[in-house]
């Protein structure tokens, strides 16, 4: 043991005896030594495929459990099957190319909630605290209102969809023919995309109904929903032209829609222009208030 420690306080004058200079010269050549060899393990690494395959692996076992656990949950807001289908209907998966899926919806809202609540924590615990669920339910309204502009704007589509189905179906022409020429009136992306996946389901899997579920489910908007039940109802009664009334009602109560849109639209514009010109009354009253003011107390 005595030995041993003799060793220790010899190496310990030998290094205290060296030039400090010498010192930092060898540590920073030995960094560099372990830098290079580190760079040439990593880019072996790379060049094998390890780091890719070993980052696929985690990401995949960890998606795989929180998919696990979302698709066994109970509540509303964190099943996966109802996500699933909240981004089909509101548009997200549109917008998305179907890319998303609901365990990055779900990544997405917690890492827009943790953000917030950071940037309000800059100023104070409360500020957030409150912040933290706007960062959480943003993304969701930011989608909703995206959805319900997608709505507005797919109305005139859908009126000249209906007038399709009511003439050619009077003509006799059978309903999956009807459908593709529906494809052809629309101009709206996303409507005319989900008239092509439906005409294409059609043919792929010969089951109508089907189809037809799978179209209406990548929308929330009721004049779709009317369209899909009064198709399904004309295919089993063999009777369309007893639903064209129905379908001259709703033509009438887009029309309706659309008009009370543009009013609201231009009440609204009418509201803006009129708080902007008594906000530039009040702001050129006060600026007179205060130079004149100034100027009085000024003699």
């Amino acid at each position: 043991m005595e030995k041993i420690k003799e060793i220790g306080s010899q190496i310990r004058q030998f290094i205290n005896s060296l030039n400090p200079d010498y010192v930092a010269l060898v540590a920073l050549l030995f960094m560099l030594l372990v830098a290079v060899l580190v760079l040439i393990l990593v880019n072996h690494m790379i060049k094998s495929g390890q780091i890719k395959k070993q980052y696929r692996s985690v990401v995949d076992k960890n998606k795989e459990a929180i998919e696990k656990s979302m698709r066994g949950s109970k509540i509303k807001a964190f099943s996966y099957d109802e996500i699933e289908a909240y981004i089909s209907r509101s548009g997200l998966g549109y917008m998305t190319d179907d890319k998303i899926n609901p365990v990055t919806y779900m990544i997405l809202k917690i890492f827009f909630a943790i953000f917030f609540m950071i940037v309000g924590l800059q100023e104070s615990l409360w500020l957030g605290l409150i912040l933290l669920p706007v960062g959480y339910f943003g993304l969701d309204f930011i989608i909703n209102e995206s959805d319900k502009s997608d709505n507005v704007k797919m109305l005139d589509d859908i009126k000249n969809v209906y007038d399709t189905l009511r003439i050619q179906t009077k003509a006799g022409v059978y309903i999956t023919s009807v459908i593709t020429d529906c494809y052809l009136v629309v101009q709206n992306k996303r409507l005319k995309k989900a008239f092509l996946k439906l005409t294409s389901d059609i043919v792929a899997k010969n089951d109508i109904e089907s189809a037809l579920d799978d179209f209406r489910n990548k929308f929330n908007n009721e004049y779709i929903d009317t369209l899909v039940i009064i198709i399904k109802q004309s295919m089993k009664t063999g009777q369309a032209s007893r639903m064209f009334d129905d379908i001259r009602n709703q033509i009438t109560d887009i029309e309706s829609a659309m008009v009370m849109h543009e009013k609201t639209s231009i009440q609204s514009k009418i509201t803006f222009c009129q708080i902007l010109l008594y906000v530039a009354i009040i702001v050129v009253s006060l600026y007179i208030a205060v130079v004149t003011l100034a100027s009085g107390l000024l003699f």
